[in-house]
């Protein structure tokens, strides 16, 4: 049987010193799709493997500070190390799942949905997630609430439990400020189909947020978002590396861009056909842009970039392949 395998999420560990990758292999006979998440360490000195593996689509993962592990998947699923109580749903008779020993003590399965769970944020204290109709779902202990929202999810964004953004489809933005969900309302682009694809915290404290279909949109949950002018480009992610910004775009590649502020300057750092998404990763003076892509010849694979020190240069870009065990 043949398999066509893509990187379709990286999530950096809150530690910051590994990157966890969602690898989803399709047979070519028709069958379902599985999943597995690879633990990338750093450190080229120390060992990276898969750590988890199921017969669904992983659809998010993530790590806590102490190394908690926590992914959803298609099924409604949420696979944990934690030990949960008051999930909803049994777990499906056909879906079987798997983990390593060395990277994970034990996992559990629970499931809490009926609908695809898109996304999740986790932290040590609580964990949140949404599945595909828009239910937001928080763990806390043995402590389990539930908020209806209007948007069916992609991605949550933010750093603290108290200044969490979620985006959907169809411009849909909502952010939580520790308490109560509340709807963004994004300036009217004309639009109802533009998604947001990638987001960045500035250094006034305003995030940044850019979109499928090239509109950018700066401000914060208390005082709302404005659109900025600047050129269309299919943006599938943004990022900050050390004080510059690098975005990337569909059928282009990586850009580093400079006058962002006022009218963006855009200069390729590697090309690169459909990069799904960016992300800097690394701890502090170790480093590197990380671009997924949609496009996997041969062996699953992401795309490392260490930017030079010059504006639009690059010291070096490789591929991080992924063994298939």
């Amino acid at each position: 049987m043949i398999y066509n395998h893509e990187i379709s999420r990286l999530r950096e560990t809150k530690n910051r010193d590994a990157v966890l990758a969602i690898m989803v292999s399709v047979p070519d006979n028709g069958s379902m799709p599985t999943s597995d998440v690879y633990l990338g360490i750093f450190d080229e000195s120390k060992d990276s493997g898969f750590c988890f593996w199921t017969n669904s689509t992983v659809l998010d993962a993530a790590m806590t500070q102490s190394n908690q592990f926590w992914c959803v998947d298609n099924e409604g699923h949420v696979f944990t190390t934690s030990t949960l109580v008051n999930a909803p749903l049994a777990v499906l008779e056909d879906v079987s799942f798997g983990y390593k020993k060395e990277y994970l003590s034990k996992v559990n399965a629970y499931r809490f949905s009926e609908l695809p769970i898109n996304t999740l944020w986790c932290s040590d204290r609580v964990t949140i997630f949404a599945d595909e109709s828009g239910t937001v779902c928080h763990i806390e202990g043995d402590k389990v609430t539930l908020h209806s929202l209007d948007l069916i999810p992609l991605s949550f964004f933010g750093n603290t439990y108290n200044d969490l953004y979620l985006y959907g489809r169809k411009a849909k933005l909502w952010h939580f400020n520790g308490i109560q969900w509340t709807e963004i309302a994004l300036p009217d682009v004309g639009l109802d189909h533009l998604a947001i694809s990638g987001g960045i915290v500035l250094s006034d404290g305003d995030v940044m947020f850019v979109t499928s279909y090239g509109f950018v949109f700066k401000g914060n949950a208390k005082k709302g978002f404005s659109l900025l002018s600047t050129p269309k480009k299919p943006y599938s992610g943004i990022c900050l590396y050390q004080g510059r910004y690098f975005v990337s775009a569909k059928d282009e590649g990586l850009f580093e861009v400079t006058n962002i502020d006022n009218q963006w300057q855009f200069h390729l750092i590697s090309p690169a056909r459909l990069p799904l998404s960016l992300h800097t990763m690394g701890k502090e003076g170790n480093q590197a842009l990380f671009m997924a892509s949609a496009l996997n010849i041969g062996k699953p694979h992401f795309v490392v970039v260490d930017p030079g020190n010059n504006i639009g240069e690059k010291e070096r870009a490789y591929s991080w392949e992924i063994n298939i065990e």
